[in-house]
């Protein structure tokens, strides 16, 4: 590494000069141990794919706390194609991180809420089958009627008792998507 600027100290916790002159201190021994091959990786594919790099890892910072990282770079190279160094730009990527977490924790909240909507409307649909069902016969039962039909009353009775339980679920539902 030849140069570094910005907010080095901020990030790191290291002075420029540190990371740049000392002999046992350099940016890659800040890295986390977990992240330090998937980041040397990812920068190598990058490098021969001659593509540039956008990732994040953790650094290690002078206090011996963890912040969050992400790397923009690519590889600059000579007339000829080679490396001829690797130019970034780290920046804090804490704030990020906390807005990946509450929008995961949205996702998964709008993930269940669509799971509690789905099995309502299950519900609904196999009330509407009890209530065909329950049609047919109120049908046959009102063919069949004698004295004007005793059956069909019972019949009707529960077709009303299914019509409120869907009045019901579709009110709930409309609750929930309101939320």
């Amino acid at each position: 590494m030849t140069y570094l600027a910005g907010s080095v100290v901020g990030i790191t916790g290291h002075t420029p000069d540190e990371l740049l002159y000392s002999r046992d201190l350099n940016y890659a021994s800040l890295c986390h141990p977990e992240d330090l091959q998937p980041m040397i990786d990812d920068v190598d594919a990058a490098i021969a794919n001659n593509e540039s790099w956008d990732i994040d890892y953790r650094l290690i910072r002078r206090d011996s706390s963890t912040i969050l990282v992400r790397e923009r770079g690519a590889a600059v190279r000579n007339a000829s194609g080679g490396v001829e160094y690797l130019q970034g730009l780290v920046v804090d990527a804490t704030n990020e991180s906390v807005l990946r977490r509450q929008l995961q924790a949205n996702i998964d909240a709008t993930t269940t809420a669509n799971r509690e909507i789905l099995a309502l409307a299950d519900n609904i649909a196999a009330s509407v089958r009890e209530l065909a069902i329950l049609s047919i016969n109120a049908r046959i039962e009102a063919a069949r009627a004698g004295e004007a039909g005793r059956g069909f009353s019972v019949v009707a009775t529960e077709i009303g008792n299914l019509a409120d339980k869907n009045a019901g679920w579709a009110d709930e539902i409309a609750s929930r998507m309101t939320r």
